[in-house]
């Protein structure tokens, strides 16, 4: 039986459903149909596994930590964030100097947004990232990764847990995720010819 506890911000259709509530559940985000579906482990289909890319993950001060590749590099300290839908990725400033190998993102930034986050605007200064960034089976050229110049260390100092940064649904629009919320804690993408797994 899935966990009843629901956190729901006034208003219409609005509300957020958190990690804890889908702990020990398969989770199924289809991005292309817009439609999620959410499986206690006894009713996950027996096929599944098969056609499912998966990548480890872990969870840490309650989010899903997934690894991911600039080139060769790998690194692990972003997480998986469905709500943060405008951007591939959103890094600390150190971060952001690495995956796009400019140093002031004031005088260097190819784009810049000024977002809502919880009733306040956030600044940010985006680049594309100099190698492809791989996510799971998702291989994106010239990703535009963004920081906020304001918070050059927002994630290590807010998040904890050695975060850096989080990767939000633009990576997925054409795929269809899965998320292992067992012991096992996994990151998946349907396997088609659109990804490399």
């Amino acid at each position: 039986m899935l966990p009843t506890r629901l956190h729901l911000l006034e208003g219409k259709n609005t509300g957020t459903v958190g990690l804890d509530v889908l702990l020990g559940t398969m989770v199924i985000i289809d991005y292309p149909r817009q439609r999620i579906c959410v499986l206690t482990q006894d009713r996950v289909p027996a096929d599944l596994e098969q056609r499912v890319g998966w990548e480890r993950a872990t969870l840490r001060f309650g989010k899903l930590f997934v690894p991911m590749k600039l080139g060769d590099e790998e690194f692990a300290a972003s997480f998986f964030d469905t709500g943060a839908s405008m951007f591939p990725l959103n890094v600390d400033l150190d971060r952001w100097k690495m995956l796009t190998r400019k140093a002031d993102p004031a005088k260097e930034a190819e784009r810049t947004l000024e977002v809502p986050s919880w009733g306040k605007k956030i600044p940010l200064s985006g680049a594309r990232t100099h190698l492809p960034l791989q996510v799971g089976g998702v291989r994106v050229e010239g990703a535009t990764v963004y920081t906020n110049p304001q918070a050059p260390s927002f994630f290590r100092d807010q998040i904890g847990g050695g975060a850096e940064g989080l990767f939000g649904s633009t990576l997925f629009l054409n795929e269809v995720v899965v998320l292992d919320l067992s012991p096992n804690m996994r990151f998946g993408l349907v396997k088609h010819e659109g990804n490399t797994q």
